[in-house]
C-alpha cells in the first residue's frame, strides 16, 4: 500500500511522531472503526468535548478545535456561537452545559463589532464576515430563548440589522465574504435562516423579507438534478457537503415553517442526488461535483473520504424532511449517515483532547476537509442530529 503524501509532508508539522496522532492516522489508513453505541452515550461524550473546548479556549470563547499541529486553537467567532446553541439544547441534561453556553454567549456580546457584525474568524481580526455573523446569531437567539435576557436579543438584532444593511438589492450577499474570486454564494441561505430565526422571536418583518429575498435569489442556481451551483466558499471549486448542507438547511427550515412546498421540493431534489451516490459508494464524499459525482476537478482525483460535519448536517436535513413528509427514505438515509458518524466517534479515548470529538475528515490525513483536526462544528452538528433523531423516534413507530 502506498503511503499518502500528506503523511510524509506533514509529519513534523502535525506531530505525527506523537503516539496518539500516529495511531489515529493508522486507524484511518487501515479503515478501523469505533463501535456504535447508544445515541445518549455519543451525545454525552460529544457535549463533554464541547465543554472542554470552552475550557481550553485561550480567549474565553469556545476553541475552534483540537489540531495536531498546535493543539487547541483560538475561538472561531461564528462557530463558537453555533456551538452555544447546541449546549443550550443540553440544559435539561446537565447544568454545566447551560452555564458553558452562557459563558460563550456573553463572550459573543462582549466581542461584537460596533457595526453589529462579527469577526472574520477570530476576535483579533477586525474584518466582519457575513456567515460568521449569521452563525453567532444562532447562539444569541438560543441564549435569549433560554434566559429571556434582552441583551442577547439586542445583540442578535444588531447583527441581523447589519446583515440586512449589507445585503444586495437582488437578495445576495456579495460583500464581506471569505474570498473575492466569486461574489455569488448560495450557501448564504443559512444566513437567511438566521434572520428568519430573529423574525420568529421579534416578529419584525424586515428580517423575514430579507430571508425570503435571499432564498428566492438562490433558487435560480439549482440545476435540474437538484444540485446547487456556487455553494463553495472557494470560488468555482466543488463544494464540501458542509456547504451543501448550509444551502439545504436554510431552505428546509424556512420551507417547513412557512409550509412553502417550493422550498421543500428543492431540498428533496438535492437530497435525492446525495442519496444515490451515498448508497452507490457506501459513503458520502467530502466534495460533490455538479453531476453529484465524487471526482474533484481541483485536485484532479476521486474523493475517497467524507466531510463529517457535512454528513451530520445532511442527516439533520433528511430528518427534517422526514418530519414534514413522513417518507421513510429520509429517515433511513439520516439513520445510515448517523451510524457512519458513530463509527468515527471515539467516546473512550484516553486523550481528553480527542475523546468525544469528531474529526474533520473520515480519513484524518485527507486534504479535502480540515486535515489533521477535530473542529468544534463537526461534533456540534452530530449532537444536533442525534437529539433530533431521538425526538423523532419518540413519536415514531419502529420500522426496520
Amino acid at each position: 500500500m502506498t503511503i499518502p503524501i500528506p503523511l510524509i509532508n506533514g509529519f513534523l508539522k502535525n506531530k505525527l511522531y506523537k503516539v496518539d496522532h500516529a495511531r489515529l492516522v493508522m486507524s484511518d489508513y487501515f479503515n478501523r472503526h469505533q463501535i456504535e453505541l447508544s445515541d445518549d452515550i455519543h451525545v454525552n461524550a460529544g457535549a463533554q468535548w464541547l465543554f472542554r473546548a470552552q475550557k481550553k479556549a485561550p480567549d474565553g470563547g469556545l476553541s475552534r478545535g483540537y489540531y495536531f499541529s498546535n493543539g487547541w486553537r483560538y475561538s472561531h467567532v461564528g462557530c463558537a456561537g453555533d456551538a452555544a446553541e447546541t449546549l443550550f439544547n443540553m440544559d435539561n441534561r446537565h447544568n454545566v452545559y447551560y452555564s458553558t453556553a452562557i459563558k460563550v454567549s456573553d463572550w459573543l456580546v462582549r466581542n461584537q463589532l460596533s457595526s453589529g457584525a462579527f469577526h472574520k474568524n477570530y476576535v483579533y481580526e477586525s474584518e466582519p464576515r457575513v456567515i460568521n455573523t449569521a452563525l453567532a446569531i444562532f447562539g444569541l437567539n438560543a441564549a435569549f430563548k433560554h434566559t429571556n435576557d434582552e441583551k442577547y436579543l439586542i445583540s442578535a438584532k444588531k447583527a441581523g440589522d447589519w446583515l440586512v444593511n449589507v445585503q444586495e438589492p437582488d437578495g445576495s450577499w456579495r460583500k464581506f465574504n471569505f474570498i473575492y474570486k466569486s461574489d455569488i454564494f448560495t450557501y448564504h441561505t443559512k444566513t437567511a435562516y438566521s434572520l428568519f430565526r430573529i423574525f420568529q422571536i421579534s416578529g419584525e418583518e424586515k428580517y423575514l423579507q430579507s430571508c425570503i429575498k435571499n432564498i428566492e435569489w438562490s433558487l435560480q442556481y439549482q440545476l435540474a438534478n437538484g444540485y446547487f451551483l456556487n455553494a463553495s466558499m472557494n470560488g468555482d471549486r466543488d463544494p464540501h457537503t458542509h456547504l451543501i448542507a448550509y444551502v439545504l438547511r436554510g431552505l428546509v427550515e424556512v420551507g417547513i415553517v412557512l409550509n412553502n412546498l417550493k422550498y421543500v421540493h428543492a431540498v428533496e431534489a438535492a437530497v435525492s442526488g446525495m442519496m444515490k451516490i451515498f448508497y452507490s459508494l457506501k459513503f458520502l464524499p467530502a466534495t460533490l461535483n455538479s453531476s453529484w459525482g465524487n471526482f474533484n476537478n481541483y485536485f484532479n482525483k476521486f474523493v475517497q473520504s467524507s466531510c463529517l460535519c457535512g454528513d451530520a448536517e445532511i442527516a439533520i436535513v433528511a430528518l427534517r424532511l422526514y418530519e414534514f413528509s413522513k417518507r421513510e427514505q429520509y429517515y433511513f438515509f439520516a439513520r445510515d449517515l448517523i451510524r457512519g458518524l458513530k463509527r468515527m466517534h471515539d467516546t473512550t479515548h484516553p486523550n481528553l483532547d480527542i475523546r468525544g470529538g469528531l474529526k474533520g475528515s473520515s480519513k484524518i490525513y485527507d486534504v479535502f476537509y480540515e486535515q489533521f483536526a477535530y473542529p468544534n462544528w463537526g461534533v456540534k452538528f452530530f449532537i444536533d442530529a442525534l437529539l433530533l433523531k431521538k425526538r423523532i423516534e419518540m413519536e415514531r413507530l419502529p420500522i426496520e
